[in-house]
């Protein structure tokens, strides 16, 4: 007898591509799009399997999971997007049994159908006996250290090779298992495209991420450039609820939202990892800022990892390059004018990218330097936390047609101030100001911090 398959999808187009790939496939397909329609629908049915939606009308898929969980072990893939981390994380939280992000093809939703129906029946899946075991372990709550790891652009590498993906996806996963293992973790689960690991230290964690991106750095590199699978890693320290070998709350939804926050091929960590490791580890930590992420009350300090050898540009001793380095810090406009609003942004970025040009220097990029718009913060922790001697901050005022801007130079480490000027100018060619100011400022920067060598504009 055909297995009964709930479709729940209220994209039409894609709802009728599933129910006929189902169909060829040897299962008994219903859909719904209503997602008032589902948990009746549920109990009246009992249907083998549910594809469901989490964006549906009328109802939230989330909280349609957590309610079909309370009644029935149904297994359960949840259908996502891609940007939504924290969602799938939330939904096997509540017991849903895998997840697929759009855009997929068919024949990887079928792939999945089939693997957890037989995880299921081999009774690994959601069951009446694996919530009975679950329970014989009182949950407890704990510190941990989280790293969650996630394949940047899955559903392309599926859309173009679904065998070979799947292939590089597994011998990948058998590499970061063995490491996670290495540096005393263990890996939570790795359900799709992401896996979940813990450790008791974080600075195993961050450790073991940096030899995860090393050596997955090193297989790409004997791929095709289309053909390679980079992972984007995110660490937080943070308290967990555990029950028998699963591990539940913010502190993982943490590690998720965080990871959407790095580099392909990169590392970013939580403000609590970082305290915890900024001065027992070789490798520089670059602040990124405070964001604000869906279902976290309050903003999240975020740090990369800059890996590159241990980043020789950077002595381990005083936490600064070996060379000069400067943060220019967004120049702040003094009124609400739109207009003088892209100017400021403008000029700033203008003396980054000149400054840039300079191999004698090392320059802050644009995106941790912006992230300190409008927060007040003593210019020695922002120079402490970027990892930089000086600090370029200034302001931009207009009254009519003409323009004032004003410039200070400060040593991020005692705080004294090398070098203020002001700029006049009339916004008749408002790019012609912004590139004479660029340059004013940028040759008195040169002038005033201390150099191995001569530089000429």
């Amino acid at each position: 007898m055909s297995r009964t398959i709930l479709v729940v999808e209220d994209e039409k187009k894609l709802s009728r591509l599933l129910m006929d790939y189902l169909k060829q496939s040897g299962f008994s397909p219903f859909c719904l799009a209503d997602g008032l329609e589902v948990v009746p629908w549920v109990r009246e049915r009992n249907p083998d399997l549910i594809l469901l939606d989490l964006m549906l009308p009328g109802r939230d898929g989330l909280e349609i999971c957590k309610e079909i969980r309370s009644f029935s072990n149904v297994p359960i893939i949840m259908v996502t997007a891609r940007v939504e981390e924290i969602d799938r994380l939330l939904g096997l939280e509540l017991g849903a049994d895998d997840y697929i992000c759009k855009p997929f093809s068919p024949r990887e939703v079928i792939g999945r159908i089939k693997a957890v129906l037989r995880r299921t029946e081999a009774g690994s899946g959601v069951s009446e006996e694996h919530l009975l075991d679950e329970s014989r372990h009182p949950a407890r709550r704990k510190l941990t250290a989280i790293l969650s790891a996630d394949v940047k652009g899955y559903s392309r590498l599926m859309g173009d090779d679904e065998v070979a993906t799947v292939e590089t996806l597994n011998h990948y996963r058998a590499v970061i298992s063995s490491l996670v293992h290495q540096y005393s973790g263990r890996v939570v689960d790795s359900p799709g495209d992401n896996m979940l690991s813990e450790f008791t230290s974080v600075v195993d964690a961050v450790s073991c991420a940096v030899r995860i991106q090393e050596e997955l750095k090193g297989k790409n590199a004997d791929l095709p450039m289309n053909r390679r699978m980079e992972f984007r890693i995110g660490v937080n320290l943070g308290d967990v609820i555990q029950q028998g070998g699963k591990i539940y709350g913010d502190g993982i939804n943490i590690a998720a939202r965080i990871e959407g926050l790095a580099e392909v091929g990169g590392i970013s960590i939580s403000g609590t990892a970082y305290d915890q490791v900024k001065n027992k580890l070789p490798w520089r930590f670059e602040y990124q800022g405070e964001h604000a992420v869906k279902n976290i009350q309050d903003p999240l300090r975020v740090y990369r990892v800059v890996m590159e050898g241990g980043d020789p540009g950077h002595r381990e001793e005083d936490g600064l390059p070996d060379k000069p380095s400067i943060a220019v810090l967004p120049f702040v406009s003094m009124s609400g004018d739109p207009e003088l609003e892209y100017f400021s942004d403008g000029l700033s970025e203008d003396i980054i990218t000149d400054l840039s040009h300079f191999d004698a220097l090392f320059v802050v990029s644009r995106t941790s330097s912006f992230s300190y718009r409008d927060k007040s913060a003593n210019i020695k922790n922002i120079s402490n936390e970027l990892g930089v001697r000086y600090m370029l901050e200034g302001s931009v005022r207009k009254a009519g047609s003409r323009l004032r801007v004003t410039a200070q130079l400060i040593d991020g480490v005692t705080g004294n101030h090398l070098w203020a000027e002001k700029y006049d100018g009339d916004l008749t060619d408002i790019f012609q100001l912004q590139d004479d100011i660029t340059r004013q400022i940028v040759k008195s920067i040169l002038e005033h911090i201390p150099l191995k060598e001569k530089m000429a504009l």
